[in-house]
């Protein structure tokens, strides 16, 4: 009988041995669609005066994106929708916006009317 112990090591895995990513990159939107959107929500936003939301409406809008199965944190400083390909920092800042899953809506910045101004 062998009386040594076994001992296991990383080296003794064939340099073959497959890594596996622990979080897998996540995918956003192709460029064109991505410049659409982007194109589409800064006409909006600059047709209604620029409305910015309150810090406390953005940072509900950020923790609902947070919970998201869309929520892409790849650039942690720089959050983005995999759903429409938006950076969350500014589509949670601007007023108009809303989500493309429905899961937060635009703010109506005055008046009884749906023209944000």
């Amino acid at each position: 009988m062998h009386n040594e112990p076994f001992v296991f090591s990383y080296s003794d895995q064939p340099e073959s041995f497959p890594k596996k990513d622990p979080l897998p990159k996540q995918e956003i939107p192709g460029f064109l669609t991505q410049a659409v959107n982007f194109s589409t929500s800064i006409v909006k936003h600059m047709a209604g005066g620029m409305p910015q939301t309150n810090d406390n409406d953005q940072a509900k809008r950020l923790e609902i994106c947070r919970s998201c199965d869309r929520y892409n944190s790849n650039d942690p400083n720089n959050p983005r929708c995999n759903e429409c390909g938006c950076f969350l920092k500014i589509k949670t800042s601007w007023a108009g916006e809303s989500c493309p899953l429905k899961k937060w809506s635009a703010v109506n910045s005055g008046g009884d009317c749906d023209c944000n101004k």
